[in-house]
Protein backbone atom coordinates (compact mmCIF):
# COMPACT_ATOMS: atom_id res chain seq x y z
CA UNK A 1 0.00 0.00 0.00
CA UNK A 2 2.86 2.42 0.76
CA UNK A 3 4.60 1.71 -2.55
CA UNK A 4 4.42 4.17 -5.40
CA UNK A 5 2.16 5.69 -6.64
CA UNK A 6 -0.02 5.46 -3.51
CA UNK A 7 2.52 6.39 -0.83
CA UNK A 8 1.85 10.18 -0.87
CA UNK A 9 -1.91 9.55 -0.82
CA UNK A 10 -1.67 7.18 2.15
CA UNK A 11 0.65 9.49 4.12
CA UNK A 12 -1.60 12.50 3.52
CA UNK A 13 -4.71 10.51 4.47
CA UNK A 14 -3.16 9.37 7.73
CA UNK A 15 -2.04 12.93 8.55
CA UNK A 16 -5.57 14.21 7.87
CA UNK A 17 -6.99 11.51 10.12
CA UNK A 18 -4.51 12.38 12.87
CA UNK A 19 -5.55 16.04 12.65
CA UNK A 20 -9.19 15.00 12.90
CA UNK A 21 -8.53 12.91 16.01
CA UNK A 22 -6.65 15.83 17.55
CA UNK A 23 -9.64 18.11 16.93
CA UNK A 24 -11.88 15.58 18.70
CA UNK A 25 -9.77 15.42 21.86
CA UNK A 26 -8.30 18.95 21.95
CA UNK A 27 -9.45 20.83 25.05
CA UNK A 28 -12.13 18.16 25.49
CA UNK A 29 -13.23 19.36 28.91
CA UNK A 30 -14.32 22.74 27.47
CA UNK A 31 -16.85 24.12 28.10
CA UNK A 32 -18.17 22.96 31.44
CA UNK A 33 -21.67 24.23 30.73
CA UNK A 34 -24.12 22.20 28.68
CA UNK A 35 -24.28 22.63 24.90
CA UNK A 36 -27.33 22.81 22.63
CA UNK A 37 -29.68 19.90 23.54
CA UNK A 38 -27.29 18.21 26.00
CA UNK A 39 -29.59 19.05 28.90
CA UNK A 40 -32.20 16.60 27.59
CA UNK A 41 -29.79 13.69 27.70
CA UNK A 42 -27.19 14.51 30.35
CA UNK A 43 -29.72 15.17 33.10
CA UNK A 44 -31.48 11.90 32.30
CA UNK A 45 -28.17 10.05 32.37
CA UNK A 46 -27.82 11.39 35.92
CA UNK A 47 -31.37 10.19 36.62
CA UNK A 48 -30.43 6.62 35.75
CA UNK A 49 -27.55 6.77 38.20
CA UNK A 50 -29.92 8.09 40.86
CA UNK A 51 -32.70 5.57 40.18
CA UNK A 52 -35.06 8.27 38.89
CA UNK A 53 -37.40 8.05 35.86
CA UNK A 54 -36.17 9.12 32.43
CA UNK A 55 -38.17 12.17 31.29
CA UNK A 56 -36.66 12.36 27.81
CA UNK A 57 -38.68 11.40 24.72
CA UNK A 58 -36.19 8.86 23.29
CA UNK A 59 -35.47 5.24 24.25
CA UNK A 60 -32.98 4.77 27.09
CA UNK A 61 -29.81 3.27 25.59
CA UNK A 62 -27.93 6.43 24.61
CA UNK A 63 -28.48 7.94 28.05
CA UNK A 64 -27.46 4.66 29.68
CA UNK A 65 -24.16 4.79 27.80
CA UNK A 66 -23.70 8.36 29.03
CA UNK A 67 -24.44 7.17 32.54
CA UNK A 68 -21.69 4.54 32.25
CA UNK A 69 -19.27 7.26 31.13
CA UNK A 70 -20.32 9.54 33.99
CA UNK A 71 -19.85 6.75 36.52
CA UNK A 72 -16.34 6.17 35.14
CA UNK A 73 -15.15 9.77 34.64
CA UNK A 74 -17.34 11.87 36.91
CA UNK A 75 -20.13 14.36 36.39
CA UNK A 76 -17.99 16.91 34.59
CA UNK A 77 -17.79 17.46 30.82
CA UNK A 78 -15.36 14.58 30.28
CA UNK A 79 -17.83 12.27 31.99
CA UNK A 80 -21.01 13.23 30.19
CA UNK A 81 -19.30 13.66 26.80
CA UNK A 82 -16.87 10.74 27.07
CA UNK A 83 -19.31 8.22 25.57
CA UNK A 84 -19.75 10.48 22.53
CA UNK A 85 -15.99 10.64 22.02
CA UNK A 86 -15.74 6.84 22.15
CA UNK A 87 -18.65 6.55 19.71
CA UNK A 88 -16.96 9.06 17.39
CA UNK A 89 -13.70 7.14 17.35
CA UNK A 90 -15.58 3.87 16.77
CA UNK A 91 -17.46 5.53 13.91
CA UNK A 92 -14.12 6.43 12.35
CA UNK A 93 -12.93 2.84 12.75
CA UNK A 94 -16.09 1.10 11.54
CA UNK A 95 -16.62 3.57 8.70
CA UNK A 96 -13.11 3.09 7.31
CA UNK A 97 -13.29 -0.67 7.87
CA UNK A 98 -16.59 -0.79 5.97
CA UNK A 99 -15.04 1.17 3.09
CA UNK A 100 -12.11 -1.27 3.02
CA UNK A 101 -14.44 -4.30 3.05
CA UNK A 102 -16.59 -2.93 0.24
CA UNK A 103 -14.13 -1.10 -2.00
CA UNK A 104 -10.65 -2.31 -1.04
CA UNK A 105 -7.87 -1.34 1.41
CA UNK A 106 -7.07 1.97 -0.29
CA UNK A 107 -10.70 3.02 0.15
CA UNK A 108 -10.37 2.34 3.86
CA UNK A 109 -7.35 4.65 4.03
CA UNK A 110 -9.22 7.37 2.13
CA UNK A 111 -12.20 6.96 4.47
CA UNK A 112 -9.94 7.64 7.46
CA UNK A 113 -9.16 11.05 5.97
CA UNK A 114 -12.69 11.94 4.87
CA UNK A 115 -14.44 10.76 8.03
CA UNK A 116 -11.63 12.00 10.24
CA UNK A 117 -11.49 15.56 8.98
CA UNK A 118 -15.16 16.50 8.65
CA UNK A 119 -16.76 18.85 11.14
CA UNK A 120 -20.12 17.08 11.18
CA UNK A 121 -18.48 13.99 12.68
CA UNK A 122 -16.04 15.95 14.85
CA UNK A 123 -18.83 17.99 16.46
CA UNK A 124 -20.78 14.89 17.46
CA UNK A 125 -17.66 13.43 19.03
CA UNK A 126 -17.46 16.47 21.31
CA UNK A 127 -21.10 16.81 22.42
CA UNK A 128 -23.29 14.68 24.69
CA UNK A 129 -26.00 14.01 22.09
CA UNK A 130 -27.57 10.85 20.70
CA UNK A 131 -27.00 11.02 16.94
CA UNK A 132 -23.31 10.18 17.20
CA UNK A 133 -24.30 6.83 18.75
CA UNK A 134 -26.71 6.23 15.87
CA UNK A 135 -23.96 7.00 13.35
CA UNK A 136 -21.60 4.54 15.03
CA UNK A 137 -24.20 1.75 15.05
CA UNK A 138 -25.12 2.54 11.44
CA UNK A 139 -21.51 1.99 10.39
CA UNK A 140 -21.25 -1.13 12.54
CA UNK A 141 -24.39 -2.68 11.04
CA UNK A 142 -23.22 -1.89 7.50
CA UNK A 143 -19.86 -3.49 8.29
CA UNK A 144 -21.70 -6.54 9.64
CA UNK A 145 -23.53 -6.83 6.33
CA UNK A 146 -20.18 -7.46 4.61
CA UNK A 147 -19.48 -10.61 6.62
CA UNK A 148 -19.34 -13.76 4.51
CA UNK A 149 -21.34 -16.07 6.78
CA UNK A 150 -25.09 -15.32 6.70
CA UNK A 151 -25.56 -16.62 10.24
CA UNK A 152 -23.14 -13.94 11.50
CA UNK A 153 -24.94 -11.28 9.50
CA UNK A 154 -28.22 -12.33 11.11
CA UNK A 155 -26.92 -12.71 14.67
CA UNK A 156 -24.59 -9.71 14.93
CA UNK A 157 -26.85 -7.60 12.74
CA UNK A 158 -29.90 -8.35 14.88
CA UNK A 159 -28.09 -7.34 18.06
CA UNK A 160 -26.84 -4.09 16.55
CA UNK A 161 -30.15 -3.14 14.95
CA UNK A 162 -31.92 -3.69 18.28
CA UNK A 163 -29.38 -1.40 19.95
CA UNK A 164 -29.76 1.26 17.23
CA UNK A 165 -33.55 1.29 17.66
CA UNK A 166 -32.94 1.79 21.38
CA UNK A 167 -31.00 4.99 20.69
CA UNK A 168 -33.71 6.52 18.53
CA UNK A 169 -36.69 4.88 16.85
CA UNK A 170 -35.23 5.83 13.46
CA UNK A 171 -32.43 3.37 14.25
CA UNK A 172 -34.74 0.55 13.13
CA UNK A 173 -33.87 1.57 9.56
CA UNK A 174 -30.44 -0.03 10.06
CA UNK A 175 -32.30 -3.28 9.43
CA UNK A 176 -31.96 -2.62 5.69
CA UNK A 177 -28.21 -3.37 5.43
CA UNK A 178 -28.38 -6.94 6.81
CA UNK A 179 -31.55 -7.59 4.80
CA UNK A 180 -29.69 -6.64 1.61
CA UNK A 181 -26.77 -8.85 2.63
CA UNK A 182 -29.05 -11.82 3.26
CA UNK A 183 -30.81 -11.25 -0.06
CA UNK A 184 -27.42 -11.60 -1.81
CA UNK A 185 -26.31 -14.56 0.32
CA UNK A 186 -25.33 -17.63 -1.79
CA UNK A 187 -27.60 -19.98 0.14
CA UNK A 188 -30.92 -21.68 -0.66
CA UNK A 189 -34.01 -19.51 -0.42
CA UNK A 190 -35.35 -21.39 2.59
CA UNK A 191 -32.09 -20.81 4.45
CA UNK A 192 -32.24 -17.10 3.65
CA UNK A 193 -35.76 -17.00 5.04
CA UNK A 194 -34.57 -18.65 8.25
CA UNK A 195 -31.70 -16.19 8.64
CA UNK A 196 -34.10 -13.30 8.05
CA UNK A 197 -36.43 -14.55 10.77
CA UNK A 198 -33.45 -14.93 13.11
CA UNK A 199 -32.41 -11.36 12.31
CA UNK A 200 -35.89 -10.08 13.16
CA UNK A 201 -36.16 -12.10 16.36
CA UNK A 202 -32.81 -10.87 17.67
CA UNK A 203 -33.67 -7.29 16.75
CA UNK A 204 -36.91 -7.43 18.75
CA UNK A 205 -35.32 -9.31 21.65
CA UNK A 206 -32.39 -6.89 21.93
CA UNK A 207 -34.68 -3.88 21.79
CA UNK A 208 -36.95 -5.27 24.52
CA UNK A 209 -34.03 -6.25 26.76
CA UNK A 210 -32.24 -2.90 26.47
CA UNK A 211 -35.40 -0.89 27.06
CA UNK A 212 -36.39 -3.10 30.00
CA UNK A 213 -32.95 -2.52 31.51
CA UNK A 214 -33.51 1.22 31.38
CA UNK A 215 -36.93 0.91 33.01
CA UNK A 216 -35.52 -1.28 35.77
CA UNK A 217 -32.76 1.23 36.57
CA UNK A 218 -35.43 3.92 36.78
CA UNK A 219 -37.37 1.91 39.35
CA UNK A 220 -40.24 1.24 36.94
CA UNK A 221 -41.87 -2.06 35.90
CA UNK A 222 -39.67 -3.74 33.27
CA UNK A 223 -42.05 -6.29 31.73
CA UNK A 224 -42.54 -6.70 27.99
CA UNK A 225 -45.94 -5.01 28.26
CA UNK A 226 -44.32 -2.04 30.02
CA UNK A 227 -41.73 -1.70 27.26
CA UNK A 228 -44.46 -1.84 24.62
CA UNK A 229 -46.54 0.74 26.48
CA UNK A 230 -43.65 3.17 26.90
CA UNK A 231 -42.54 2.69 23.28
CA UNK A 232 -46.05 3.33 22.01
CA UNK A 233 -46.29 6.51 24.06
CA UNK A 234 -42.98 7.84 22.70
CA UNK A 235 -43.94 6.90 19.15
CA UNK A 236 -47.26 8.76 19.34
CA UNK A 237 -45.51 11.74 20.89
CA UNK A 238 -43.03 11.98 18.02
CA UNK A 239 -45.72 11.38 15.41
CA UNK A 240 -47.51 14.52 16.63
CA UNK A 241 -44.43 16.76 16.30
CA UNK A 242 -45.25 18.24 12.90
CA UNK A 243 -45.29 21.99 13.52
CA UNK A 244 -41.75 22.87 12.29
CA UNK A 245 -41.86 25.97 14.52
CA UNK A 246 -38.35 25.78 15.96
CA UNK A 247 -36.02 28.22 14.14
CA UNK A 248 -33.43 25.48 13.59
CA UNK A 249 -35.77 23.03 11.83
CA UNK A 250 -35.03 22.33 8.19
CA UNK A 251 -36.55 20.13 5.51
CA UNK A 252 -34.58 17.15 4.23
CA UNK A 253 -34.19 18.67 0.75
CA UNK A 254 -32.26 21.60 2.26
CA UNK A 255 -29.71 19.43 4.06
CA UNK A 256 -27.49 19.07 1.00
CA UNK A 257 -27.11 22.85 0.63
CA UNK A 258 -26.82 23.11 3.78
CA UNK A 259 -29.10 25.89 4.99
CA UNK A 260 -28.97 25.40 8.77
CA UNK A 261 -25.89 23.61 10.12
CA UNK A 262 -26.31 24.12 13.86
CA UNK A 263 -23.73 25.81 16.08
CA UNK A 264 -23.75 23.48 19.09
CA UNK A 265 -21.80 25.86 21.28
CA UNK A 266 -20.82 29.53 21.12
CA UNK A 267 -18.84 31.37 23.80
CA UNK A 268 -17.73 34.98 23.40
CA UNK A 269 -15.47 37.12 25.55
CA UNK A 270 -14.02 40.61 25.12
CA UNK A 271 -11.59 39.71 22.32
CA UNK A 272 -12.46 36.30 20.88
CA UNK A 273 -15.12 33.72 20.21
CA UNK A 274 -15.09 29.94 20.57
CA UNK A 275 -17.53 27.77 18.65
CA UNK A 276 -18.49 24.19 17.93
CA UNK A 277 -20.23 24.05 14.55
CA UNK A 278 -21.61 20.95 12.87
CA UNK A 279 -20.85 22.41 9.44
CA UNK A 280 -19.16 19.67 7.42
CA UNK A 281 -15.99 19.87 5.36
CA UNK A 282 -17.28 21.65 2.24
CA UNK A 283 -14.80 19.85 -0.05
CA UNK A 284 -16.42 16.58 1.07
CA UNK A 285 -20.02 17.70 1.60
CA UNK A 286 -21.12 18.48 -1.94
CA UNK A 287 -19.08 15.82 -3.77
CA UNK A 288 -20.49 13.14 -1.42
CA UNK A 289 -24.08 14.21 -2.08
CA UNK A 290 -23.49 14.54 -5.83
CA UNK A 291 -21.79 11.15 -6.01
CA UNK A 292 -24.68 9.52 -4.15
CA UNK A 293 -27.20 11.05 -6.54
CA UNK A 294 -25.30 10.19 -9.73
CA UNK A 295 -24.44 6.71 -8.49
CA UNK A 296 -28.12 6.04 -7.85
CA UNK A 297 -28.92 7.29 -11.34
CA UNK A 298 -26.20 5.16 -12.91
CA UNK A 299 -27.41 2.07 -11.06
CA UNK A 300 -30.95 2.72 -12.28
CA UNK A 301 -29.72 3.16 -15.83
CA UNK A 302 -27.61 0.01 -15.80
CA UNK A 303 -30.31 -2.05 -14.12
CA UNK A 304 -30.16 -4.30 -11.08
CA UNK A 305 -28.99 -7.34 -13.05
CA UNK A 306 -25.83 -5.62 -14.31
CA UNK A 307 -25.11 -3.83 -11.03
CA UNK A 308 -25.25 -7.02 -8.98
CA UNK A 309 -23.65 -9.31 -11.55
CA UNK A 310 -20.36 -11.01 -10.83
CA UNK A 311 -19.00 -12.40 -7.56
CA UNK A 312 -21.46 -13.21 -4.80
CA UNK A 313 -19.22 -11.41 -2.30
CA UNK A 314 -19.49 -7.65 -1.85
CA UNK A 315 -15.75 -7.16 -2.33
CA UNK A 316 -14.34 -8.11 -5.69
CA UNK A 317 -10.81 -9.37 -6.19
CA UNK A 318 -8.84 -6.18 -5.63
CA UNK A 319 -6.04 -7.10 -8.02
CA UNK A 320 -8.55 -7.60 -10.82
CA UNK A 321 -10.35 -4.39 -9.96
CA UNK A 322 -7.08 -2.45 -9.86
CA UNK A 323 -5.93 -3.81 -13.21
CA UNK A 324 -9.28 -3.06 -14.80
CA UNK A 325 -9.19 0.50 -13.49
CA UNK A 326 -5.73 1.04 -14.91
CA UNK A 327 -6.78 -0.26 -18.32
CA UNK A 328 -9.66 2.18 -18.74
CA UNK A 329 -10.84 5.60 -17.62
CA UNK A 330 -12.10 5.61 -14.02
CA UNK A 331 -15.67 6.56 -14.91
CA UNK A 332 -18.63 6.38 -12.56
CA UNK A 333 -20.22 3.72 -14.73
CA UNK A 334 -17.10 1.57 -14.46
CA UNK A 335 -17.00 2.13 -10.70
CA UNK A 336 -20.60 0.96 -10.37
CA UNK A 337 -19.98 -2.08 -12.55
CA UNK A 338 -16.87 -2.98 -10.56
CA UNK A 339 -18.34 -2.41 -7.11
CA UNK A 340 -22.06 -2.77 -7.79
CA UNK A 341 -22.96 -4.73 -4.69
CA UNK A 342 -21.05 -2.35 -2.44
CA UNK A 343 -22.81 0.65 -4.02
CA UNK A 344 -26.14 -1.11 -3.64
CA UNK A 345 -25.52 -1.80 0.06
CA UNK A 346 -24.27 1.69 0.94
CA UNK A 347 -26.94 3.59 -0.97
CA UNK A 348 -29.67 1.24 0.20
CA UNK A 349 -28.81 1.87 3.83
CA UNK A 350 -28.35 5.62 3.25
CA UNK A 351 -31.80 5.88 1.67
CA UNK A 352 -33.26 3.87 4.54
CA UNK A 353 -31.86 6.41 7.02
CA UNK A 354 -33.37 9.23 4.95
CA UNK A 355 -36.76 7.57 4.37
CA UNK A 356 -38.48 8.55 7.66
CA UNK A 357 -37.91 12.23 6.95
CA UNK A 358 -39.05 11.95 3.33
CA UNK A 359 -42.18 9.94 4.13
CA UNK A 360 -43.43 11.97 7.10
CA UNK A 361 -43.96 15.59 8.10
CA UNK A 362 -42.26 15.20 11.46
CA UNK A 363 -40.09 18.09 12.69
CA UNK A 364 -36.64 17.57 11.20
CA UNK A 365 -33.19 19.02 11.75
CA UNK A 366 -29.97 18.73 9.80
CA UNK A 367 -28.49 16.34 12.37
CA UNK A 368 -30.97 13.73 11.11
CA UNK A 369 -28.79 13.73 7.99
CA UNK A 370 -25.73 12.58 9.96
CA UNK A 371 -25.94 8.78 9.33
CA UNK A 372 -26.99 9.36 5.71
CA UNK A 373 -24.00 11.61 5.17
CA UNK A 374 -21.67 9.13 6.86
CA UNK A 375 -22.54 6.43 4.34
CA UNK A 376 -22.25 8.84 1.42
CA UNK A 377 -18.73 9.68 2.63
CA UNK A 378 -17.91 5.95 2.65
CA UNK A 379 -19.12 5.77 -0.96
CA UNK A 380 -17.00 8.82 -1.82
CA UNK A 381 -13.94 7.17 -0.24
CA UNK A 382 -14.54 4.13 -2.44
CA UNK A 383 -14.72 6.28 -5.57
CA UNK A 384 -11.61 8.29 -4.65
CA UNK A 385 -9.69 5.04 -4.20
CA UNK A 386 -11.06 3.75 -7.52
CA UNK A 387 -9.88 6.92 -9.29
CA UNK A 388 -6.50 6.72 -7.52
CA UNK A 389 -5.71 3.36 -9.09
CA UNK A 390 -5.73 4.97 -12.53
CA UNK A 391 -5.18 8.68 -11.72
CA UNK A 392 -3.32 8.88 -8.39
CA UNK A 393 -2.52 12.56 -8.76
CA UNK A 394 -6.18 13.49 -9.03
CA UNK A 395 -7.01 11.61 -5.85
CA UNK A 396 -4.02 13.19 -4.11
CA UNK A 397 -5.16 16.67 -5.18
CA UNK A 398 -8.63 15.97 -3.80
CA UNK A 399 -7.24 14.89 -0.43
CA UNK A 400 -5.01 17.98 -0.38
CA UNK A 401 -8.10 20.17 -0.78
CA UNK A 402 -9.90 18.18 1.95
CA UNK A 403 -6.97 18.73 4.31
CA UNK A 404 -6.67 22.44 3.51
CA UNK A 405 -10.38 23.01 4.06
CA UNK A 406 -10.21 20.98 7.27
CA UNK A 407 -7.32 23.04 8.55
CA UNK A 408 -9.17 26.27 7.74
CA UNK A 409 -12.35 25.19 9.55
CA UNK A 410 -10.58 23.41 12.42
CA UNK A 411 -11.10 26.28 14.91
CA UNK A 412 -14.91 26.25 14.58
CA UNK A 413 -14.97 22.46 14.95
CA UNK A 414 -13.07 22.38 18.25
CA UNK A 415 -13.65 25.53 20.32
CA UNK A 416 -10.34 27.13 19.34
CA UNK A 417 -10.30 30.91 20.01
CA UNK A 418 -10.93 33.11 16.97
CA UNK A 419 -11.51 36.77 16.37
CA UNK A 420 -15.16 37.60 15.56
CA UNK A 421 -14.13 38.54 12.02
CA UNK A 422 -12.33 35.21 11.47
CA UNK A 423 -15.37 33.36 12.81
CA UNK A 424 -17.68 35.13 10.36
CA UNK A 425 -15.29 34.51 7.47
CA UNK A 426 -15.53 30.77 8.05
CA UNK A 427 -19.28 30.71 8.60
CA UNK A 428 -19.89 33.24 5.85
CA UNK A 429 -23.59 32.41 5.35
CA UNK A 430 -25.69 34.13 8.02
CA UNK A 431 -27.83 31.05 8.68
CA UNK A 432 -24.65 29.09 9.45
CA UNK A 433 -23.86 31.23 12.50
Amino acid sequence: MLRRPFAPLVVLALCACALGIFLRVHNFDFPERLLFDERHFVHNAFHYLEGKPDTNDHPPLGKLWMAVSVSAFGRGPVGFRGASLVAGLLSLAFGSWTAARLFGPLAGICALALLGLDGFFIAYSRAGLLDGFLLMLGFAVTWTATLRRPVLVACVGGLLVGLAANIKFSGITTLVAPLIALAFAPTPRLHRLGYTLLLGALTVGTYLAAYAGGLALSGLPASISSVVEHSRGLYLHHLALTEMKHPLTSGWVSWVVPTRPIVLGFIRDATSVRALSMLGNLVIWWPAAALGLFTAGTMTWLGLAQVTAGPLRFVQNQTTASSAAQDSAPTLSHFVRTHGRGCYLVLGQALAFLAPWVATHRDSYIYHYLPVYGLLVVLLAGFVAFVARAKPRRALLFLCLVTLCGGYYAPVWSFMPLSPAAYEQRLFVRSWR
